[in-house]
């Protein structure tokens, strides 16, 4: 069936209430027009325009486990969210609950609405090894790293303390979570261990031979399972985990389990990580997809249930949403296979079917207990339509954190004309909304929103020399040494403060003596051709002007419908040093950004289109628009240069005659198809936002209409708004979702209709 999406005559709530499917390879869609325009709906707002501090209003600290009606958080809340989301490791930086409960309040002035925490539940003795806490090893317990020498009472007691905190000042919290392997030390996978023992020793008894003999290697783990489960059943122990692993003869095991904290962190770095490993203590051998770490299996319904329960549990108790540990990579669910079968062998066969159901399965009914309320992400790159089938309603952008390197490349050269490549083309954020759009056209309250990680340890470097990796490792990590003049230890802006004075400072080198203080050199050097690459040494250099720069680059990102997203590898990190290197809190900067801009428009939702706008350089404009619900209209311009400029943007028609008030100071403006941005702050922007707002479209159809004709590949965005442009002339849009290799840059294929009716044309077979 096509879809067809017309302007509407009254304000509508989402669309019904429906179970979420996925449908995205079922034919056809069309967005269809008609005439007035809907209301702001202060549901889907962003904190500052649902009234009060809060971003999101969950259970009282003290409600217990269970939703609270008056508290909870609004549905779908994070499709509206302002501000960045933040990552802190409690496992490997020392951060307690009570740290976190003294920070939050600092944290929407540089900019951040959204807490996560890696991780909330415990990962045991290896936690920091294993990716800083996200091995499970109690999963319904607290992370001991977040509450260290306190009992799990205490540990409850400060949780609440932090998410009436994080209401208090309009922060969500969201975990980081893993739900594809156990530590070899946890508790649960140890009883599990001594389950399956038991097992295997009571069936060399009666089913002597059986376990050795080839070709019966499923009825062999078939009967242990037997045994596991009646053994459970006697104990009354319905979690039963002996029933979470994929089990086999001990005899397909090839390395042996870890025994050490040495050596789990050897396999971590050595082992093929999707092999059958040893395990002496249990008499058989498990799977394992990470560092020889025993991998749970969604086949299995005992895990399923139990993780879900799990998931439940942590949302009642104020998690927010979850972002979860690379799916493609737990059993039962993913389509990740390996040249490590049994015995070591060369086999490329997978350890199991991927089935992307069991996993929405879960995703679905942790959203359907709260009602709509529980934020799921994936660690997934670009794979929008994937991310859809395993139920998650946001993943990562495609190439992850190079994503920005066109946004580095236009700071670096105004003139440099390739800046769309952030956010355009397979797996980009175009394509999640173009995801979203088509999901919704088809009875489902989802959109797939586009989250990006973040380069702020970026140096801003100058180079001349195309070998050298000015983007520094695409910006997770930065090494530069540039030497200069020692200027003792102090906080990250009081180094930049001391560069800042000195008329021959260039950069800045500094190495972390703290949680706040840097040693701090001031140099002259100002390409990295004059630095060295100081990897190890713990040094890391920044030009004078990166705060100036990352920030631009982090308010073009969420501007444009990114979620940013900022992680806490290392000291180098937003926690240590603020947002990033060089922010201070005295600074409001990103928090103007949230409150004055993109707190005020739902045309900043992650789910409202987004559509560049030619301008000359060195500025770049972008219009959003929210078609779907108010209609609201921005068109916010950025200055690439480092000194204030006057530059020209160029406007639809649809928009020449309209009048618009500047976001941040009220200031009117009278738009033509020529407009001249005046005094655009150096690496700043203006925001301005329609006084009238556009059509509202509404879904009509998923059929391919007999009368579209005179069509033409363009983005999402752009055939909405050659529909406005057409004005009389068009009542609905007709459109072909075109695949990848298709689209060559573009995300559809747009046909105008005269009016808003459709006489379905059933012999198509293509996506509309």
């Amino acid at each position: 069936a096509p879809l067809v999406l017309a302007a509407r005559v009254a304000t509508a709530y989402l669309l019904a209430t429906m179970a979420l499917s996925v449908l995205h390879r079922c034919p056809a869609a069309v967005l269809l027009l008609a005439g007035a325009l809907a209301p702001v709906r202060s549901d889907w707002a962003s904190p500052a325009l649902r009234g009060g501090s809060a971003a999101v209003a969950r259970r009282t600290a003290s409600a217990g486990v269970g939703w609270d009606d008056k508290d909870r958080p609004p549905a779908l809340w994070w499709q509206g969210a302002s501000g960045m989301m933040g990552t802190v490791a409690a496992n490997c930086y020392d951060i307690s609950l009570e740290m976190l409960i003294d920070e939050v309040p600092k944290l929407p002035q540089r900019g951040f609405r959204i807490l996560s925490i890696q991780s909330v539940y415990d990962s045991g003795t290896y936690g920091q090894t294993l990716w800083c806490g996200l091995g499970l090893s109690e999963a319904d317990r607290f992370n001991r790293a977040l509450c260290p020498d306190k009992s799990e009472d205490e540990c409850q007691g400060l949780w609440d303390q932090l998410v009436q905190t994080c209401i208090d000042n309009g922060v969500a919290i969201v975990s980081n979570f893993n739900a594809g392997f156990y530590s070899v030390d946890s508790p649960d996978f140890k009883s599990a261990e001594v389950y399956v023992k038991n097992a295997v020793a009571a069936l060399r008894v009666s089913q002597p031979g059986l376990e050795d003999e080839d070709g019966k290697e499923q009825e062999w783990t078939d009967a242990v399972r037997g045994e596991v489960r009646a053994a459970c059943a006697a104990a009354d122990d319905k979690r039963c985990p002996g029933l979470w692993f994929s089990w086999a003869p001990l005899r397909w095991g090839g390395q042996s389990k870890p025994a050490n904290e040495a050596e789990v962190a050897g396999m971590k770095k050595t082992s093929p990580n999707l092999q059958w490993i040893r395990d002496n203590d249990a008499q058989m051998a498990y799977v394992s997809v990470w560092a020889g770490m025993p991998g749970t299996n969604f086949e299995y319904p005992e895990w399923t249930e139990y993780i879900t329960g799990v998931l439940q549990s942590w949302a009642a108790k104020g998690v927010d949403g979850f972002m979860f540990d690379d799916p493609t990579r737990y059993p039962g669910v993913g389509e990740y296979c390996s040249p490590a079968t049994a015995g070591g062998g060369n086999d490329t066969t997978c350890f199991w079917t991927p089935d992307a159901s069991k996993m929405k399965a879960v995703t679905d009914a942790v959203r359907n207990a709260s009602d709509q309320r529980t934020f799921q992400a994936a660690e997934l790159y670009g794979e929008v339509e994937y991310a859809v089938e395993l139920g998650f309603d946001s993943l990562l952008q495609k190439e992850d954190y190079g994503a920005s390197n066109p946004i580095i490349n236009k700071v670096y050269d105004t003139s440099y004309d390739g800046l769309e490549e952030a956010f355009t083309g397979s797996g980009s954020l175009d394509a999640a909304i173009a995801q979203c759009y088509f999901t919704m056209g088809r009875g489902s309250q989802w959109c797939v929103l586009s989250m990006a990680r973040q380069p702020v340890m970026v140096s801003w470097l100058s180079t001349d020399d195309a070998s050298i990796p000015v983007h520094d490792n695409t910006g997770e990590v930065n090494s530069w040494d540039c030497g200069g003049t020692l200027q003792g230890n102090m906080s990250m802006p009081a180094c930049f403060q001391a560069c800042a004075v000195d008329e021959n400072c260039k950069s800045i080198t500094v190495s972390w003596q703290s949680k706040d203080e840097v040693s701090c050199s001031t140099s002259p050097a100002y390409q990295v051709e004059d630095c060295a690459w100081a990897d190890g040494a713990g040094k890391v250099s920044f030009l004078e002007d990166s705060p100036k720069k990352t920030r631009l680059m982090l308010a073009l990102n969420t501007v444009s419908g990114l979620l940013p997203s900022v992680d806490m590898w290392g000291n180098d990190a937003w926690w240590s040093n603020d947002i990033f290197p060089g922010a201070d809190d005295q600074d409001s900067w990103m928090l103007d950004l949230d409150t004055q801009v993109i707190s005020k428009s739902l045309a900043f939702k992650h789910t409202s289109l987004r559509q560049a706008l030619a301008a000359d350089s060195p500025g770049y404009a972008v219009l959003r628009y929210d078609a779907l619900y108010s209609g609201e209209v921005t068109i916010t311009t950025f200055n690439f240069d480092a000194e204030d400029a006057d530059f020209n943007v160029y406007l639809y028609d649809s928009l020449v005659g309209q009048t618009a008030k500047d976001m941040q100071n009220g200031a009117p403006w009278q738009l033509g198809s020529t407009t001249t941005m005046l005094s655009v702050p150096g690496y700043g922007y203006r925001a301005l936002k329609l006084d009238a707002p556009w059509p509202v479209f509404e879904f009509q159809t998923t059929d391919r209409c007999a009368e579209a004709s005179n069509s033409e590949q363009t983005t999402l965005a752009g055939c909405f708004i050659k529909c406005i442009e057409m004005r009389a002339g068009c009542g609905a849009v007709n459109i072909k979702w075109l695949a990848s290799d298709a689209a060559e840059g573009k995300l559809v294929e747009c046909f105008p209709l005269v009016t808003a009716s459709c006489t379905a044309d059933s012999s198509s077979e293509d996506a509309w």
